[in-house]
């Protein structure tokens, strides 16, 4: 049981004793010292210990679930035996303070004036809430904090500054750090937070992001069940703190569903549609936007001409047709154009006998498609294979052996380093939290790297997230087209950023090992003006703890957003995402011993290279001749 879980269920077990001893320790007092003025303070001290310990059992459910369903604190149900305790003391105060006030007259105004005189210099007693910038906690850290702060009415508005700052920590803190502490700069300083913490938007998507999370249950039990119904029941709270209780407002699910189910780059365009406002999309908006989406790509597509629709429909008609019409573009007077027989270029005998130079001369005078061997130009080919060689645009019998794989290619031009002075080079990493199997938040190091066709993640880090995982047949390749590893199967994850509470979801390859990058060990951001003051998704950017998630070029088109900060050529530049700010690029001149590149490409089986080398090379059947149809 970690320490923090442990002083949080020993502050539970603290506030019941106060709230059940509520009214005994009020008749210690004495009938004759109890006045309407007291009893309406131990009720709202009764009001305070109940919603501090709501406060502590939702920090509980949300971060200790899995260790907090082994305690006795959640097998006895102690939340329940709490509520009953301040039910009822509750009631019994208020049913005195009602006997009180009718018999009390004139001395009301007193006691009134006595309680509104109380000294405020106890509030240092009381343990204020903390907020650290996890969106998520945001709601109740602001109620909380509201609360305690109203309840004493002569603290100044440079007091209650005071208690705000001393009440944030990391990001939240540094929003409202260099507000001075002088009179009228509270409210300046709460609106600050508001701003960037109350978006309903962010918030809604947050709560049901989790929600949709939750994994299903493992089987027929009452743990299990219990788990589901307190994700349904934080969920239903959650979003009626906000003022959109599902009853009313249960269309805003279903567009968060159907919203997850759009492409990276629908999403990204969604997002930039609702980018100005802060409340939840509306399905009429959405739906709006789907039918304008849906117009604009039909705008985009190609125009078929007459000639290409016939074709198109002649390959929709069956397998005959097909053949026929492929058989009409490959040879055009029906034979082949170098031994005239009925067959497809590609099956010559005669053809396949030359030289690779010989065949490209051939297809060159006859004015042939260099890519399908066909009779057009090769600008108007439609077919989308490529040489199984080296994957360039020509045909696999034209490969002349001088051509290198493309995959060794880019790798060669991720990273080129001429010299010894090398620099020390930032590149863009973000912490996260990863939804694991049971639906709780792990944090996790992430490299962000364009240059990877995928995205991947270490064996040890799925291992402990435990979910589910699907084949894959994956072969990686790193710099020089050198075998990086070979998959061990797919995942599905759920990313949410601690800064903005932005909600990703990807797919990464499993690999035994990741990127050696670990930092550059350097501390020195105050020399960059142009980064201070940013949101950075990784603060501790030169930290060296290692990375064990690599988000992809896929990822990447989803996060990126208009925003870029730079400075001189020595220092890094900054980049806005829907995560937060990620820096880049080279700092400062240090000794290193080594160069990281994380450009990562994948490869197929070699059985399946194989299988479509044969079947592209094998001869095919003599064609059925066109009907008269066919020939128009």
């Amino acid at each position: 049981m970690s320490l923090d879980m442990n002083a949080l269920l020993m502050r539970q077990q603290e506030l019941l004793t106060r709230i059940s001893r509520a009214t005994e320790n009020t008749r210690k007092l004495g009938k004759s010292n109890v006045t309407r003025g007291i009893l309406e303070a131990r009720i709202k001290t009764l009001d305070s210990n109940w919603e501090k310990f709501q406060a502590q059992h939702e920090i509980l459910c949300t971060r200790f679930f899995a260790e907090l369903s082994e305690t006795e604190y959640f097998t006895t149900d102690l939340y329940e035996t709490t509520e009953n305790a301040y039910v009822m003391q509750w009631g019994t105060l208020t049913d005195w303070a009602t006997c009180l006030t009718q018999t009390e007259g004139s001395g009301n105004a007193a006691t009134a004036s006595a309680r509104e005189a109380t000294p405020h210099n106890l509030l240092p007693r009381i343990n204020l809430p903390q907020f650290s910038g996890a969106i998520e906690d945001w709601l109740s850290f602001r109620d909380l904090f509201l609360s305690v702060i109203n309840r004493h009415h002569t603290i100044t508005d440079v007091e209650k500054l005071h208690y705000l700052q001393t009440s944030l920590q990391d990001e939240a803190a540094k929003l409202v750090r260099d507000i001075p502490l002088i009179h009228g700069n509270f409210e300046r300083a709460w609106v600050t937070l508001r701003e960037f913490y109350e978006n309903q938007r962010v918030l809604v998507r947050s709560n049901f992001a989790a929600f949709t999370a939750l994994a299903k249950m493992k089987s027929e039990s009452a743990i299990e069940l219990r788990r589901i119904f307190h994700g349904m029941t934080n969920t239903m709270n959650a979003q009626e703190s906000l003022g959109r209780p599902i009853a009313t407002h249960g269309m805003d699910l279903f567009v968060h569903i159907a919203v997850e189910l759009l492409d990276p780059q629908t999403r990204r365009d969604w997002e930039t549609t609702i980018r100005t406002s802060s409340k939840p999309p509306e399905y009429d908006t959405f739906r709006t936007f789907v039918i304008e989406k849906m117009r604009s790509l039909e705008a985009l597509s190609p125009v078929t001409s007459k000639g290409e629709s016939k074709t198109s429909q002649a390959k929709a008609s069956g397998t005959r047709s097909a053949k026929s019409n492929h058989a009409k573009t490959t040879s055009g007077s029906g034979s082949c154009v170098v031994c005239k027989n009925s067959h497809y270029l590609m099956g010559c005998s005669e053809f396949r006998a030359k030289t690779p130079s010989e065949r490209k001369s051939i297809v060159e005078s006859k004015n042939l498609c260099s890519n399908c061997l066909g009779n057009h130009p090769i600008a108007k080919c439609p077919s989308t294979k490529t040489c199984i060689i080296c994957n360039a645009k020509h045909h696999s019998l034209l490969h002349d052996g001088t051509s290198k794989p493309a995959v060794a290619e880019a790798s060669t031009l991720t990273a080129v380093q001429h010299g010894d002075d090398r620099k020390a080079i930032l590149l863009a990493t973000a912490r996260l939290s990863i939804t694991d199997r049971h639906g709780n938040q792990q944090p996790v190091r992430a490299l962000i790297d364009q240059g990877s066709e995928v995205s991947l993640i270490s064996e040890a880090l799925a291992q402990r997230l435990k979910l589910q995982r699907s084949k894959s047949t994956f072969t990686i390749f790193g710099i020089g087209g050198t075998r990086s590893g070979q998959a061990r199967g797919k995942v599905t994850l759920q990313l949410t950023s601690k800064v903005t509470g932005a909600t990703v979801t990807a797919v990464a390859v499993v690999l035994p090992q990741l990127s050696l990058y670990h930092g550059t060990g350097l501390r020195q951001i105050d020399a960059w003006p142009h980064l201070l003051n940013l949101q950075l998704v990784d603060p501790q950017f030169s930290a060296t703890d290692p990375v064990e998630l690599l988000l992809g070029a896929e990822v990447c088109s989803v996060i990126l957003e208009e925003g870029l900060r730079k400075s001189d050529p020595e220092a890094p530049i900054a980049q806005r995402t829907a995560f937060g700010w990620i820096i880049s690029g080279g700092a400062t001149a240090a000794s290193l011993h080594g160069a990281s590149s994380c450009h990562a490409a994948i490869d197929h089986d070699l059985t399946s290279l194989v299988q479509r080398f044969w079947e592209q090379e094998a001869e095919t059947k003599p064609v059925a001749a066109l009907t008269p149809a066919e020939q128009d």
